[in-house]
């Protein structure tokens, strides 16, 4: 009985001392990596802000932003602009948005059945920086991923939040620099034939795929992700303030004269009641 009571201590010591090393071993892995789950709100002046700049760029149809007022000729006061979530880096100086248009559902509008219920959800996302925190933003489209036609505002915010806190890091760009610490190059699913030329000569070839590299929610985004690298496209400029990946043979492709690939965004003039907010 003595024998079977000890044997029965030394499992229980056994089991203690197993389950203590996994907690240590647990508290001791490197969490600079561990998603973030908490969905930001924009701050007031924030959130007025960038709804104006996504008026701004439906009226001017910039980047594509105007489809409906120039291709389907909505009135741009009929679409109403929200920002919906912002997340900010730790020190608020980069910020990702998720803008929203509640605006007419085309289709009713086009056979000209529509009435003020026929409205749906078309969310989209913006990416700015600042070099203090009473400064407005400098606003970039961010096309990463776009949702049209939800008539449910929660649905259509919960599929776009899943794709930026779990899909995000996939996304690719192409870009001009090969050699960095940052993202994941996939010139493993290129061709062999293209692999064998960048191995042998990468010079001729300029562009190729890279991905983002983390997701929204990563605390290392901020810092490592593609998103925030620059001179991967352009010497000076981050990823998404250039259209494209910039070829050395660009010169020769637009006719002998150098193709401005940066995208251009307009200065806007906003409210002063904005403004103001920033001083």
């Amino acid at each position: 009985m003595r024998k079977s009571h000890n044997i029965n201590r030394s499992i229980r010591v056994f089991i203690i001392l197993l389950l203590s090393t996994a907690i240590i071993s647990l508290s001791c892995q490197d969490n600079s990596n561990n998603p973030v789950t908490n969905y930001s709100k924009p701050t007031y002046r924030d959130s007025l802000y960038f709804a104006y700049t996504l008026k701004e760029w439906t009226r001017l149809n910039i980047e594509g932003y105007g489809a409906e007022v120039l291709v389907y000729f909505i009135p741009v006061d009929k679409i109403i602009y929200e920002t919906f979530d912002a997340y900010y880096s730790p020190d608020s100086l980069r910020i990702v948005v998720f803008v929203s248009k509640f605006s007419p559902i085309i289709k009713k509008w086009e056979n000209k059945s529509w009435t003020e219920k026929d409205m749906d959800y078309n969310l989209n996302s913006m990416i700015g920086f600042r070099d203090s925190t009473n400064q407005p933003w400098v606003v970039y489209p961010l096309d990463i991923s776009m949702l049209t036609d939800f008539p449910n505002k929660e649905e259509a915010l919960a599929l776009y939040r899943h794709k930026y806190f779990n899909k995000l890091s996939e996304f690719m760009y192409n870009v001009n620099v090969v050699d960095t610490n940052y993202g994941k190059p996939y010139i493993d699913k290129v061709p062999i034939d293209i692999k064998k030329l960048l191995s042998d000569n990468p010079d001729p070839v300029k562009c190729y795929e890279r991905t983002i590299g983390f997701n929204l929610g990563d605390s290392l985004f901020w810092t490592r992700s593609l998103l925030w690298q620059k001179g991967s496209r352009l010497p000076g400029l981050y990823v998404f303030q250039v259209k494209n990946c910039v070829r050395s043979d660009e010169g020769e492709l637009w006719g002998g004269k150098p193709w401005d690939s940066r995208v251009k965004t307009p200065n806007i003039n906003y409210p002063d009641s904005i403004v103001q907010m920033y001083k």
